[in-house]
């Protein structure tokens, strides 16, 4: 799959940002990112694991972080460097963060929704024009003929429904 982040890189935010969006609370390793088959080909599958019985879904497993107490971090991000060591391949759901596809309330529809504009120094800087621009892009990709397969052969790459997101668009039946 390639790379969708065209607005954003991410490498030139983890040298300056002392976090970047690798890192997770214990209460928060549910968000680590999600994968599928032809995704978890291109890593090393030891350091992940199936996810929620889905078949071809995989989790990236979190392991604790070195720098950071109480803080866990994918295990292809080197806390040494701030350099993820798969920012090539990186998995759709990494290129895709704040934003991830979520189940609507009621689950009749999929949203497209952002965890919080602020969470990602990139998007957190952009006006209003780009963001709108960004998201536009976003939707466009994640409602192309080529993701609607994906995500029917892969239902478990939405997540469930996400109260405190906010959406910025649906995927088109």
């Amino acid at each position: 799959m390639k790379i969708l982040t065209t607005f954003i890189d991410c490498k030139k935010c983890q040298e300056k940002d002392k976090e970047g969006c690798c890192y997770f609370l214990n209460e928060d390793k549910y968000f680590a990112p999600i994968l599928i088959e032809e995704e978890a080909q291109l890593l090393d599958k030891q350091l992940l694991t199936k996810y929620k019985n889905f078949h071809g879904v995989y989790q990236i497993k979190l392991i604790p972080s070195k720098k950071r107490k109480g803080y866990f971090v994918c295990p292809f991000f080197n806390e040494e460097n701030k350099r993820c060591s798969v920012y090539k391949k990186r998995p759709l759901d990494c290129q895709l963060w704040p934003i991830v596809m979520a189940y609507s309330k009621d689950k009749k529809m999929i949203e497209i929704v952002c965890a919080d504009k602020n969470c990602c120094p990139k998007l957190k800087q952009m006006n209003e024009k780009d963001f709108n621009k960004y998201k536009k892009h976003i939707v466009d990709f994640l409602n192309s003929q080529g993701f609607r397969k994906r995500i029917k052969k892969y239902p478990g790459i939405i997540w469930e429904y996400q109260k405190d997101y906010f959406k910025i668009g649906v995927l088109t039946p």
